[in-house]
């Protein structure tokens, strides 16, 4: 398929999922829980078939109730409730590790347990946060716009990001960055993807009017954590011989293929947010 033939699809297929997604999103509340609790469930489901093939057993129940926790935190408010939430799964996450690596006895039971809680924390934790941001927005950016758009920022970010390297990687992409970390990204292609990020984030800050540091920061940072969430994405998957996680999004794969630069970019865009907002105030 062609460059343009390719870039063409995945523009109408992201069309469909963005226009149905924001009426959901922009509809209430409650409809933004369900349809990202929906790409959580989604989300883990893939996950753990990724897990599954290098022979682990995760407990994808307790997975699957895991993830949800986090998205009910992220509801129910208030903030401080996501944050104990997020920090005791992050404490026991390290705890069972410490045991992992000091304990014979049940390792594999332990090792599921860790691959369990993580992959809440990576998809359903990270996720939980646009619920926190609608939050925000509800507390100190209506004045702004009453339509809600902060939580919007992190997708935006991350997935002009991800545009701008596709196409700068595909027209002008030479130099490989390493072909351990990924085979096809390139130098041109990161900066093509900085570049590309960093003026979204500004335009789109602009528009919320983010005091200036506040843009450049999220500017600078969101696409290289995006970039670092894409390149984690591409290491679960060469690590279990996958080319794609799934096909929820046709030619843009999986849940997780879709949403890697943003369980990266949602928690930092969150807290940066949350510091220049609530924190300081």
């Amino acid at each position: 398929m062609s460059l343009l033939k390719d870039f063409f699809s995945r523009f109408l297929i992201a069309v469909f999922f963005s226009v149905t997604g924001l009426f959901l999103a922009w509809y209430s509340r409650f409809t933004l829980f369900v349809l990202i609790s929906s790409f959580v469930l989604l989300g883990l489901r893939e996950y753990a078939s990724l897990v599954e093939r290098g022979g682990s057993r995760p407990m994808r129940l307790s997975g699957y109730a895991l993830g949800l926790f986090f998205m009910t935190t992220g509801y129910l408010g208030p903030l401080s409730l996501q944050h104990h939430a997020v920090v005791i799964a992050v404490g026991a996450l390290v705890a069972l590790k410490a045991v992992h690596l000091n304990w014979d006895a049940h390792r594999d039971t332990v090792n599921d347990l860790i691959l369990t809680l993580f992959g809440s924390l990576y998809v359903g934790g990270a996720l939980s946060f646009i619920m926190n941001l609608r939050t925000i927005h509800e507390m100190r950016f209506d004045v702004v716009t009453h339509r809600d758009y902060l939580f919007l920022l992190p997708f935006i970010g991350a997935w002009a990001g991800d545009t701008g390297a596709y196409i700068a990687g595909n027209l002008l992409g030479r130099e490989k960055i390493d072909a351990e970390l990924s085979r096809g990204k390139t130098v041109e292609g990161f900066i093509g993807g900085m570049a590309s990020g960093f003026a979204a984030i500004y335009i789109f800050g602009s528009v919320l009017r983010f005091p200036v540091i506040l843009s450049v920061a999220m500017g600078i940072i969101v696409p290289l954590v995006g970039t670092a969430g894409d390149l984690f994405e591409s290491a679960l998957k060469r690590r279990f011989a996958v080319k794609d996680s799934g096909t929820f999004f046709h030619s843009h794969g999986g849940v997780l293929d879709r949403f890697d630069s943003v369980f990266f970019a949602l928690p930092v865009v969150y807290f940066l947010v949350y510091y220049f907002y609530i924190y300081r105030t």
